[in-house]
């Protein structure tokens, strides 16, 4: 395997557990309440997550979309 099929690879499971955090953080957001999910760690570790892929979002190549799971997930 190549260099460039493994970092093929490995953006692709990223962009897999994006759309699973995504679609996990939208069922919580439906069983709890603003305030609740605000005191969650994990709810800070995703917004942190995404805070972070904002700052470098510019030097990053666009990756095309593939469907709602893509998006990143704010707060």
């Amino acid at each position: 395997m190549t260099a460039l099929e493994i970092l093929e690879l490995q953006e692709e499971i990223i962009r897999l557990q994006a759309r699973a955090i995504t679609e996990l953080y939208k069922a919580l957001a439906q069983a709890v309440t603003v305030a609740e999910a605000d005191k969650l760690p994990c709810v800070r570790d995703i917004r942190e997550a995404a805070r972070l892929h904002d700052g470098i979002r510019p030097y990053t190549p666009r990756a095309p979309t593939q469907g709602a799971g893509a998006q990143g997930v704010k707060g």
